[in-house]
C-alpha cells in the first residue's frame, strides 16, 4: 500500500511539473516546405525584431516567454513572405510553404483561431476593396458613373467589414483580438462607441498595453470631423529644433502621417513630391510627422527618398499625441 502511495505522489509531483513547464513560455515551432536551410526567419513585434534564427531542414523554432496572448509577425528577412501570428505561453505549430507564406496554417494558439474566426470573413473584404481602389486610381479610361458607383462599392465594402469587427469586439469580451480591434479603429469608430466597447472587455485585458493606450486615447478631446480646426501639436525636426503647426507660415498645410516601414506611404511619396513643388511657392507647405521609432531608419528614409519638406518626429510610434 506504502509503495502504490509513493507511485501516486511521484505521478502527481511529474504530472504538476510538467504543467508547471508547459505554462513557463512559448515553443514557436515552424516548417516551411521548400525554404533552403540558412534562410533567415525573424519574429517581430510593432515592426521591431525580436528573435531570428536559421532554417534547417526546413524547420525552424523560437521559444521564449509573453505576458498575455501578443500580436507578432513570422518573416523571412528582406522578402515579403510574413504572417501575421498570436503567440501565448504554449507550444505553437507554423505550417507553410516558400510560395504561400501567408497562408501558414497555424495551431496551438487559442487567440490565434479567435483572429482567424475575423480573418476569413473580412479577407474577401479586403482583396475586393484593394482591387476596386487600384482600378479607380490608376485606370483613366472609367468615366464619372463608374467611378462614382465604384466610390459607393468601396462605402459597402467598408460598412460591412465594419460590422463584422465590430460584432466580435462586442460579442467577445475576454478575447485580445477584441483589444487589437478597437486599438486600430480608435481613430476611425465614434469615441462613444469605442469607450462603450472597451468598458465591456475584461479587466486584465483593459490592464494590458494596449488597453492603457486605449484609455490614454479615450481621456483626450473628442475627436475632430471634416471641418474642425485642427489639434495643434509639436514635435522635433532633424535637428532636434521643436516645431509647433500653428508657428509654421503657410495658407495651406498638408500633414502627412507617414513612417520609414510603411510601403503604402512610401508609395504616395511621388504625388506628394509633384504637388508640393507645384504649390510650394503659393503658400502650400507639407508637414511629414513620422510614426518611426528608431531615428536613424527616419532620417535615412528622408534622405533616401529626398523629402525635402519640414519633418518631424517623436519617434513614439502609433503612441504619439501628434496620432490621437
Amino acid at each position: 500500500m506504502k509503495t502504490i502511495y509513493l507511485i501516486l505522489i511521484s505521478l502527481i509531483i511529474l504530472i504538476s511539473c510538467s504543467e508547471k513547464k508547459k505554462q513557463e513560455g512559448f515553443v514557436l515551432s515552424g516548417t516551411i516546405t521548400g525554404a533552403k536551410d540558412s534562410t533567415l526567419v525573424e519574429l517581430l513585434k510593432d515592426n521591431k525584431v525580436i528573435d531570428s534564427t536559421f532554417v534547417f531542414n526546413e524547420k525552424f523554432q523560437f521559444s521564449g516567454k509573453v505576458n498575455q496572448p501578443t500580436d507578432m509577425v513570422v518573416a523571412i528577412k528582406n522578402t515579403r513572405n510574413w504572417r501575421p501570428i498570436w503567440i501565448e505561453n504554449n507550444e505553437i505549430s507554423f505550417s507553410t510553404d516558400i510560395d504561400n507564406f501567408k497562408k501558414a496554417l497555424i495551431k496551438g494558439s487559442q487567440t490565434q483561431k479567435e483572429q482567424d474566426i475575423v480573418t476569413q470573413q473580412t479577407d474577401s473584404l479586403i482583396t475586393l476593396y484593394v482591387s476596386i481602389s487600384e482600378i479607380m486610381r490608376f485606370d483613366t479610361t472609367i468615366s464619372k458613373n463608374i467611378f462614382d458607383s465604384l466610390s459607393l462599392e468601396l462605402k459597402k465594402i467598408d460598412s460591412l467589414d465594419t460590422f463584422i469587427n465590430k460584432e466580435f469586439a462586442k460579442n467577445n469580451p475576454h478575447s485580445f483580438v477584441s483589444l487589437e480591434i478597437i486599438y486600430y479603429n480608435k481613430k476611425k469608430w465614434d469615441k462613444k462607441l469605442i469607450n462603450n466597447l472597451f468598458d465591456s472587455l475584461d479587466e486584465n485585458i483593459r490592464a494590458s498595453e494596449r488597453g492603457n493606450s486605449i484609455s490614454h486615447y479615450l481621456e483626450l478631446g473628442v475627436n475632430p470631423v471634416t471641418g474642425d480646426h485642427y489639434i495643434d501639436f509639436e514635435q522635433p525636426d532633424t535637428n532636434g529644433k521643436m516645431t509647433k503647426i500653428s508657428e509654421i507660415k503657410a495658407d495651406y498645410i498638408f500633414i502627412d502621417f507617414w513612417a520609414s516601414w510603411c510601403g503604402p506611404c512610401i508609395e504616395e511619396i511621388p504625388f506628394i513630391k509633384e504637388a508640393y513643388h507645384k504649390y510650394k511657392d503659393k503658400g502650400f507647405e507639407v508637414v511629414g510627422v513620422s510614426l518611426d521609432v528608431s531615428e536613424l531608419q527616419w532620417k535615412n528614409a528622408i534622405k533616401k527618398y529626398k523629402l525635402d519638406w519640414i519633418n518631424i518626429s517623436d519617434l513614439k510610434d502609433f503612441e504619439s499625441d501628434a496620432v490621437y
